[in-house]
């Protein structure tokens, strides 16, 4: 057969060659009808058997690929002791946020140097069984373990679409704690922008977000039942936290600013030890005293709009807002506070009884940089 003439030709099906006595450019006439579908049927199932094959490989590398993922070499495995409460991650999750604190505890030097020391693996700590100790609520540990996997999973550019950790309303000034402990500067990355910054506990007030502008900002309206009352953040600031406030009101009293008390008098909160903010009548608190004129302030007046923003990043921290119709900076110097500062409204029925709080555009935020 192999000395016969004739064009070689390749079956679509199987991948052999032969000749095809006649020349022609048609199907091999040379095999019979029956054989041929019969060999073409074969070729098939050996296509389809070495997709599956493919499929199985493909499957048990992706398997691999997880389990070495999330568990890793023994090695790289870190026993955890939350408050009491044992938990495992692979260092190379811990340290998803580079430059962190909790980063550098689990970084290769460090660790080398405490496994010199522990050959257990505990990181130094004084457990018997070789655990790093943790001194934080397990729930929220357990919250950022779970972040910083998804952290270590996405690529750089698709971090910043990640959602914040969904906490527990009880829990969550416990998880600022810890955010604020083991990631200065990097809190949005676990808190968010905008439920940090907006969530509000109304002390005689109505929050309402039905009419809210600019990204999910919370409207906070006063009651006509009373004089003095106030909103006051339900969760602690991040570390760079920046909000816009406008007066929906009359001109007159009312306050903007941080309080450190989450729950303070309702009629007198601006008097609070930890309230700091610009008023009316050209008050601006200081710690629960007034000191006018501070800095050259004067007053809000209806329509008036400010960008403010907390900087706890340098070595003093403050509180500095723009102030668009006096169109010019005004700063106030805060103490050291481990629980941090929460956002403050205060209003007066027969003064600024409505203010907007809302997200600044990028220019806007520009203004407080």
């Amino acid at each position: 057969a192999a000395a016969r003439a004739g064009p070689l030709r390749e079956c679509p099906h199987c991948l052999s060659t032969f000749r095809d006595p006649k020349g022609s450019d048609g199907p091999a006439a040379a095999l019979s009808e029956g054989a041929a579908r019969a060999l073409e049927a074969e070729a098939r199932a050996l296509d389809a058997a070495l997709e599956a094959q493919d499929g199985e490989e493909g499957a048990f590398e992706r398997e691999e690929s997880f389990v070495s993922f999330f568990f890793g070499e023994t090695k790289d495995v870190v026993d955890l002791c939350v408050t009491g409460e044992r938990m495992s991650a692979k260092r190379s999750t811990l340290r998803a946020c580079a430059g962190s604190p909790l980063a550098s505890q689990f970084d290769d030097e460090m660790w080398a140097q405490a496994t010199t020391t522990s050959p257990a693996g505990g990181g130094g700590d004084d457990s018997d069984d070789g655990c790093v100790s943790i001194d934080f609520s397990a729930y929220c540990f357990g919250k950022v373990v779970d972040h910083l996997r998804l952290l270590a999973i996405a690529r750089e550019g698709d971090r910043s679409a990640l959602a914040p950790p969904q906490v527990r309303a009880d829990q969550r000034d416990n998880f600022a704690r810890l955010v604020r402990y083991y990631f200065p500067g990097q809190e949005d990355t676990f808190l968010g922008a905008v439920p940090s910054h907006f969530a509000l506990s109304g002390f005689n007030v109505k929050i309402d977000t039905s009419k809210a502008p600019g990204g999910g900002a919370e409207v906070a309206v006063c009651s006509v039942a009373t004089a003095h009352c106030c909103a006051v953040g339900a969760v602690v600031l991040p570390h760079k936290a920046i909000w816009k406030v406008k007066v929906k009101s009359d001109s007159g009293w009312g306050l903007v600013g941080v309080i450190g008390n989450a729950n303070p008098d309702t009629h007198w909160s601006y008097k609070d030890s930890t309230s700091y903010g610009w008023a009316g009548s050209n008050q601006v608190w200081l710690a629960g005293t007034n000191i006018k004129n501070r800095g050259g302030w004067g007053t809000w007046e209806a329509n008036d709009e400010a960008i403010l923003r907390l900087d706890l990043g340098g070595t003093k921290p403050r509180l500095i807002m723009w102030h668009k119709r006096i169109s010019r900076i005004f700063t106030i110097g805060l103490p050291e506070r481990q629980d941090g500062w929460r956002l403050h409204i205060g209003l007066h029925h027969d003064n600024i009884n409505h203010m907007h709080l809302m997200l600044p555009s990028a220019g806007e935020a520009a203004l407080v940089q």
